[in-house]
């Protein structure tokens, strides 16, 4: 970057009625974390984002504060009151920077609370642009053609698609632009006005600089969008560590598995069941039958608070047993010690998985993939069993 000061507003006071949901859409939670946190996250990334400000409703300031902003270390985030509509939401961000930046910065950033995928290059490209122009923003083509009904009900005019663009967020602007802009806004504009853009335009003649994105700028508005987006942030954020002592074997067979399935995996061997250094949001542990219990508990004694910490994270332990009378004694133990794992953990899912002969192999890293992949904390302490048991 060139050096500018940049503050992020954030507005996330919208109710989600087109959710059709009573809990708001930044509210709801993917792999037991709020969506509001990720799109936060993609910005305290960022090194040169000094500062993040929140604008909510004032009945979700309390959890913001005590159950987000805490919980998953948001330290340059803060939050502040929003307002009926959405720019009374922003002009309130945009009047809170006073308060909480040292000095003035030189580029506000506006973006939904709802989008969670910010690019660094994109924005380091739209804030230099309002560093030049005062003002840019990034666009999309459309994917429909837009057209005018009349009162009546009926076609009015079509609109050539070739000449309009889609207006996304991140929006950019020199902060002395965008505070003028919302100082001299009229009421009207307040209660329906839609776009940050066209009032920097109106009110202080600051035509914004509009760059092309990329097809990650999509607004979370819809269930099925809440689903993509559950999808991908569960794809990007997984990171796998592949643990064994004694079955190196049926650890590369696994290894093979997620690395086939797109899935990238560290292998590694367990030393002296040192088990310290979890990092990753996927443990896959594959044990034998003698140290098998003992890892486990050392596992969760020593590293459970920790990877708690990680929301979304899984651990699972693989064992292959033998088709004899004492398989059914040791699945008791082992579905009783996963219970008891699970119940030590909070917001991380703690599976088994038993599985008999090289013949079901196959099935037992499908089932692997599948809860690495979903990781829904719904099923925490249950034990997958593959074979004849």
């Amino acid at each position: 970057m060139d050096g500018s000061r940049v503050v992020v507003v954030l507005p996330a006071g919208g109710c989600s009625m087109r959710m059709n949901t009573d809990t708001p859409k930044q509210y709801m939670t993917i792999l037991n974390r709020p969506l509001l946190s990720y799109t936060i996250e993609a910005f305290e990334r960022i090194s040169w984002v000094e500062q993040i400000i929140v604008v909510t409703a004032k009945e979700q300031i309390e959890f913001v504060n005590k159950e987000i902003l805490p919980k998953y270390g948001h330290s340059k985030t803060c939050i502040t009151e929003g307002g009926t509509t959405r720019h009374h939401s922003i002009y309130n961000g945009v009047k809170h920077i006073a308060s909480v930046f040292v000095g003035k910065p030189d580029i506000v950033v506006v973006h939904d609370a709802v989008r969670p995928f910010v690019d660094e290059h994109l924005l380091g490209e739209l804030v230099s642009e309002a560093k030049r122009h005062g003002a840019s923003a990034a666009i999309r083509p459309l994917v429909s053609t837009v057209i005018a009904v009349n009162k009546e009900g009926f076609l009015d005019e079509s609109l050539e698609r070739s000449k309009y663009r889609a207006s996304e967020t991140p929006q950019t602007f020199q902060y002395d632009i965008i505070k003028s802009a919302y100082e001299k806004c009229s009421d009207y504009d307040f209660e329906f006005g839609t776009e940050c853009l066209h009032l920097a335009l109106q009110y202080t003649g600051t035509s914004a600089k509009l760059v092309e994105g990329s097809s990650d700028l999509w607004k979370v508005t819809y269930k099925k969008d809440f689903y993509a987006a559950e999808g991908i942030l569960k794809e990007r954020s997984t990171s796998v560590r592949l643990l064994y002592k004694n079955e190196e074997s049926i650890a590369c067979t696994v290894h093979s598995a997620l690395e086939a399935a797109g899935i990238k995996t560290n292998k590694e061997i367990i030393s002296n069941n040192d088990i310290s250094t979890m990092t990753h949001n996927c443990l896959v542990l594959v044990h034998d039958v003698n140290t098998a219990m003992d890892t486990i508990k050392q596992l969760h004694n020593t590293e459970g608070q920790r990877v708690t910490a990680n929301c979304g994270s899984i651990i699972i332990h693989v064992l292959q047993i033998a088709a004899t009378s004492e398989r059914f004694s040791l699945h008791r133990k082992f579905q009783n010690l996963m219970r008891e794992c699970s119940r030590e953990t909070r917001d991380t899912c703690v599976n088994g998985v038993l599985f008999e002969g090289s013949s079901m192999e196959d099935k037992m890293c499908a089932i692997i993939q599948n809860l690495i992949r979903d990781r829904n904390i719904v099923f925490t302490g249950q034990v997958f069993l593959v074979g004849e048991i």
